[in-house]
């Protein structure tokens, strides 16, 4: 679920909350639980996102952290995006996740973001790729997760 929500930093540019769409129609019986593959522990309406972004980040009192701009960096960070509000709970979310009727659909929140490297674009175009410590890093933490998730892709 967490990977599927990095489309949400690099395409909401303009937006920090967004309502949560409807549910896919192949989930609206119980035929298929598109939460079966989750630990207990991942059943929880935050989510830590690992994101690369191309976008140019905004200066001042912006409402999200990257704008429309393209950057000459690649941007590399963790996000923190929450579904409804601190109230909802796991089941909440199942259920709008999963059921054909939304009255009132949850809204998704970008809570925060929180660069962890960069990487000029001239060195991925250029094939010379120097990996700094904080981008080492980065790719330890991605390599980490996908090491204890069950589904392992990414998206």
């Amino acid at each position: 679920m967490s990977l599927v929500l990095l489309l949400f930093l690099g395409g909401c540019a303009e937006q920090r909350t967004v309502p949560m769409m409807p549910a896919p129609v192949i989930y609206h019986d119980t035929t298929i639980d598109p939460y079966s593959h989750l630990y207990p522990e991942e059943r929880t309406t935050t989510v830590p996102v690992l994101y690369a972004t191309n976008r140019k980040p905004q200066t001042g009192a912006s409402t999200t952290p990257y704008s429309n701009g393209v950057s000459e960096l690649l941007h590399l960070g963790e996000a923190h995006v929450r579904f409804g509000t601190n109230s909802t709970s796991w089941k909440d979310l199942y259920l709008a996740s999963t059921s054909p009727e939304q009255s009132n659909p949850l809204l998704i929140n970008l809570e925060k973001t929180h660069e962890l490297a960069t990487i000029p674009s001239e060195e991925i175009y250029s094939g010379n790729l120097k990996l700094s410590h904080q981008v080492r890093n980065f790719i330890a933490n991605v390599n980490e997760k996908l090491s204890r998730a069950r589904d392992k892709e990414i998206m």
